[in-house]
C-alpha cells in the first residue's frame, strides 16, 4: 500500500468518529466478505481505501442494507444485532 493510500484511510477513519454510532454492522460483514473473496492480493491492496470510504460515507448501498435490517428487526420483534444477511457467508478458509 502506498503512503498516500494509508494516509487517506487514516483520514477517513478519524475524520468523524460518529460514523460508528448505531452502525449497521451487517454492511461491514458484506464488505469484508467481498474483500476476502478477492482472488488477487494486489486487487485487495488497491481496493482497501475504497472499502474504508464506503464504510464511512454510508452511501446508497449502506442505506439499503440498514433499512432492510431495521425493517426485518421490527417485523421479527428483535434487535438489529440479531439480524444476519442470509446470502453472505464468510469463506471457510482465508488465504492472505
Amino acid at each position: 500500500m502506498t503512503e498516500a493510500s494509508f494516509k487517506r484511510i487514516l483520514s477517513l477513519l478519524h475524520k468523524d468518529y460518529t460514523w460508528t454510532d448505531g452502525y449497521a454492522t451487517q454492511y461491514l460483514d458484506m464488505l469484508n466478505i467481498r474483500y476476502l473473496n478477492m482472488e488477487d492480493k494486489e486487487e485487495r491492496t488497491k481496493s482497501l481505501s475504497t472499502l474504508v470510504k464506503r464504510m464511512t460515507e454510508k452511501g446508497k448501498e449502506y442505506q439499503e442494507i440498514e433499512r432492510g435490517v431495521r425493517e426485518t428487526a421490527i417485523a421479527n420483534n428483535c434487535s438489529t444485532e440479531d439480524i444476519r444477511l442470509s446470502n453472505w457467508h464468510y469463506p471457510e478458509e482465508i488465504e492472505w
